[in-house]
């Protein structure tokens, strides 16, 4: 008989039952088969099907590891299709964690009869029982060949046992006997893909496999020098080669027709290759923004593959995909993941993986809308400063004024926002399908702690002049820290009059006047000490006598406060010496820092300037050769 699906006809009603009425079977049974069948339905619509945790398996070699001895299987949970619930029961009495296999013999189904291991030809699959025991009729596992080209999967073997000696007599205190049994199968890897061919979640979840098929897209980099950037034309040909470039143009394209076949999508190929089919001596003006473009479909595709591991969910599983098998997949390993092997495939309402599947479709979504509503432009008429973010998905960045911002777009930019019913509230460019809160239509009048970049757009096709103008009046009216450079290109030395531009370097302006100002500092004090030389006697400084007369002073101080420190406060002299001290630094500091900025000689300034001195003289030098001092 072949096995019969528990949850193939599902009993919505049942029976009250009332005082001293005889039962029949048919009521009974109903009973019992109603509340299964809510249980078993709980478990799918609830919490999901498939592989929940644990049913490791692993392999355990004889000594120069030539041939696998036995399989060891840790306790584990699952949930098939039908709502079994699957477990090593044996193991929880014993408290053990894990199942070791060591012996195998050939498996028939003849009493579960189960269709999913029947080949077209409605053949049983060569199939293998796993045993821990040995008996008679078993083998060591060490002599099972090829055992390398194997897969686990768990069976549950379900059937009726009906005794014929029941059907002749009377039954009334028996039943029929309804056997379940979990057994380990091997089974040719051949074998069980072709069973996984009809499983239904199983084809529809394999993220591994369409991972391993996506290729590794990122956009390549504009690299600029003096030498590419000579001319227009250079400068077109740098951008124009890394739209061409074969390892983005094509594996892009090849990205998307896998992850669009998946979910049933119009093909955007043809939509991408227009975009970049210009000829190489034909490159539009545009040709910045259609590098954007490519980044921005880059960055939706990257955020796609980063999700597809995170949406096995499932709102109805079908019935029919794994109803009574649950796949553990291959002995031998060839790749980092998984093979042949069940995943839990979530119920809506556990975890995130529905949010994450709403978020993929929105993706999707985002990547054919960018693919068609690309409107760049050569000119716009206003110049727009929106602020956005460097660092992040491009969900969170503002909406590029070359793309036609419709509702239908904003929809598709950012999850968040739609899920809240806030995709007006995106900022772009292009406000009049955004909210008329002025936080969106002017956002730089509001707080932007979090903005790390902004666009600055609809500067092209209008006069560098006009348009730098315009720049840095929204820079100054809005307090943005950001600076302005102007690039000109085809300019050569013969035809660029430099005096005709201003050119200052803040940084270097900034350590030639702290050089500027320690040499005047030098100068003046060197000026100041030899000018002060007596003319009537040589042997004189009024400069160093100044100097050794305060030094001689301050030792005298000094040791009068440490005769009279037990009668003197101590917080005065501090408050004197502090006061005295300051005044004079603070006076000499100021006149001399004012000083050294002037634009006059620092060394005639600083002249000792007595009759007696020999700075007098040298300012009636100065004075006399007036046009052969550098000033």
């Amino acid at each position: 008989m072949e096995t019969k699906l528990k949850l193939k006809d599902i009993t919505t009603e049942y029976s009250k039952f009332n005082a001293n009425q005889v039962l029949t079977e048919k009521q009974l049974n109903t009973f019992i088969d109603y509340f299964e069948d809510q249980n078993r339905l709980s478990r799918l619509g609830l919490s999901g099907v498939g592989l929940v945790c644990g049913f490791k398996v692993t392999l355990q070699y004889n000594i120069d590891k030539s041939a696998v001895t036995s399989i060891e299987i840790a306790q584990g949970t699952a949930v098939t299709t039908d709502g079994d619930l699957v477990q090593f029961f044996d193991l929880i009495a014993k408290k053990a964690k894990s199942k070791t296999f060591s012996f195998f013999k050939k498996f028939e189904d003849d009493k579960g009869q189960y269709p999913h291991f029947l080949n077209s030809q409605d053949k049983q699959f060569n199939l293998w029982e796993l045993h821990g025991e040995k008996d008679e009729s078993y083998v060591d596992l060490e002599s099972f060949k090829d055992i390398q080209k194997m897969a686990v999967l768990l069976y549950l073997e379900q059937y009726s046992k009906e005794d014929v000696l029941c059907n002749k007599l009377s039954c009334d205190n028996q039943g029929i006997e309804q056997i379940n049994n979990l057994r380990v199968l091997l089974v040719d890897c051949q074998d069980l893909e072709a069973i996984a061919s009809r499983d239904a979640i199983f084809l529809k979840h394999d993220w591994y496999k369409i991972i391993n098929e996506l290729p590794i897209v990122e956009a390549k980099r504009v690299v600029l020098d003096e030498k590419n950037t000579e001319t227009f034309s250079d400068l077109k040909a740098q951008f124009n080669a890394v739209v061409k470039d074969e390892s983005v143009s094509t594996d892009l394209i090849l990205g998307y027709d896998v992850l669009l076949s998946k979910f049933q999508k119009p093909s955007i190929s043809d939509k991408i290759k227009s975009l970049f089919s210009f000829s190489p001596l034909a490159v539009p003006l545009d040709f910045q923004y259609r590098y954007d473009v490519l980044k921005d479909l880059i960055d939706t595709y990257n955020e796609i593959k980063e999700l597809l591991l995170h949406i096995n969910v499932n709102c109805c599983p079908s019935i029919g995909a794994f109803p009574k098998h649950i796949m553990l997949g291959k002995l031998n390993k060839t790749t980092v993941y998984p093979e042949l092997q069940h995943r839990f495939y979530k119920s809506t309402i556990v975890g995130n993986e529905n949010e994450n599947l709403q978020k993929v479709a929105l993706l999707i979504n985002r990547a054919i809308a960018i693919a068609n509503s690309y409107i760049g432009k050569d000119k716009s008429e206003e110049i727009i400063i929106t602020p956005s973010q460097a660092h992040s998905f491009l969900s969170e960045k503002a909406v590029p004024f070359y793309y036609n911002v419709s509702s239908d777009f904003l929809k598709k930019w950012n999850f968040n926002k739609t899920k809240n019913y806030r995709e007006n509230q995106n900022l772009s460019y292009h406000k009049s399908k955004l909210s008329s809160a002025l936080a969106i239509q002017k956002p730089l009048s509001y707080n932007i702690d979090k903005n790390d970049f902004y666009r600055i757009e609809g500067h092209q096709g209008k006069m560098y002049r006009e348009a730098l103008e315009k720049i840095l009046k929204l820079k100054k009216d809005n307090g943005l820290s950001f600076d302005v450079k102007t690039l000109s290109i085809n300019a050569t030395e013969q035809n660029i009059n430099i005096n005709k531009y201003e050119c200052e370097f803040e940084d270097l302006k900034m350590l030639l006047s702290a050089w500027r100002t320690e040499q005047n500092c030098i100068l003046s004090e060197v000026s100041k000490t030899f000018s002060a030389f007596k003319l009537t006697n040589p042997k004189v400084n009024s400069e160093v006598d100044k100097v050794n007369s305060k030094k001689r002073k301050d030792d005298v101080l000094e040791k009068e406060l440490t005769a009279d420190s037990a009668l003197i406060d101590t917080g005065k002299i501090f408050s004197r010496e502090l006061d005295f001290q300051d005044d004079k630094k603070y006076q000499f500091n100021t006149k001399e820092y004012e000083l050294f900025f002037e634009e006059e000689n620092i060394i005639k300034k600083s002249l000792t300037k007595d009759k007696d001195s020999l700075g007098f003289l040298i300012e009636q030098v100065f004075d006399k050769n007036k046009k052969g001092i550098c000033k």
